[in-house]
């Protein structure tokens, strides 16, 4: 047992210190004992090593890489609610990365429609019949006709030449008002607007046609306009145009892609257009 004043050992029973003759007792013990405990503890909590926060940070802090974006996702979230999935996404459309796949998603796309819809005209032979009229029979020996190559290349670099020179000619108007625009943001804005005009025109269409004529033509204005309000108010929002400005801007900028894909269909593309839905998409451009 210590001794409270001299801190000399005792025996356990002693009731006074052998050394310096002070009174022992239990409470004594048992108040050095816990002077000792604080006193540990508190040398414990001056040496407790400094935690770095910023490496324990929670797995669901450490997200996806700035540049990964979920395309499906993006595109279903697009059609529904286009500004507000325009907004959120802003920095992903920025990056360089996913706006060239989103545009070749979108190429891709309306080439495998094209494709599609090239064979199907090819196999699908008209026959007339004095009793039924005009038929149609299916000749798949006719596919071996179908240049896969030309087909596949030509549309593709027409359907994304399309895309890029819209963003383009926006992105030069933009620096001559010297607006600080992206170009990948643009080409964002450009390939996301076409998916509606690309679903309507190369799917719904031609399904709905087959229910009754007339929906066929109402499919492709409907989803024609769709693109076009998009578009237009997804490039006011980025240019921060208004009033009269944003009108005139527009104008100017489709005044520009009808002249240059006029130019181009004319010169380039009609001696050699390819068979499908390709004509009614340029034919929307003029």
């Amino acid at each position: 047992m210590l001794c409270s004043k001299c801190h000399s050992e005792n025996l356990e029973n002693a009731k006074f210190c052998g050394k310096c003759g002070n009174p022992l007792n239990q409470t004594s013990q048992e108040s050095l004992e816990n002077i000792a405990l604080t006193s540990l503890q508190n040398n414990a909590l001056v040496q407790k090593p400094t935690v770095n926060y910023a490496q324990n940070a929670p797995i669901e802090n450490q997200s996806k890489p700035k540049g990964s974006m979920n395309y499906v996702k993006y595109i279903l979230d697009f059609l529904i609610k286009p500004f507000k999935t325009i907004e959120e996404k802003e920095s992903n459309l920025n990056d360089t990365k996913n706006s060239i796949l989103l545009c070749l998603i979108v190429t891709v796309f309306m080439v495998v429609m094209s494709l599609i819809s090239t064979i199907l005209s090819t196999i699908r032979v008209p026959s007339y019949d004095l009793k039924a009229g005009l038929t149609y029979k299916w000749d798949f020996s006719l596919i071996k006709n179908v240049k896969f190559l030309e087909v596949i290349g030509k549309n593709f670099v027409i359907y994304a030449g399309i895309l890029l020179l819209i963003a383009l000619v926006y992105y030069f108007a933009g620096l001559v008002k010297k607006k600080n625009v992206s170009f990948q943001k643009l080409l964002s804005i450009t390939s996301s607007s076409m998916i509606p005009l690309a679903i309507s025109l190369m799917v719904l269409a031609p399904l709905l046609k087959m229910i009754w004529a007339p929906l066929y033509m109402i499919c492709i204005l409907v989803g024609s306009i769709y693109s076009l309000i998009l578009f237009y108010e997804c490039m006011n929002q980025e240019f921060m145009l208004e009033k009269e400005e944003k009108l005139y801007f527009n104008f100017i900028c489709f005044l520009i892609l009808g002249v240059a894909i006029y130019f181009i269909y004319t010169n380039f593309l009609i001696p050699k257009t390819v068979s499908g839905g390709l004509d009614q998409v340029l034919d929307l451009f003029k």
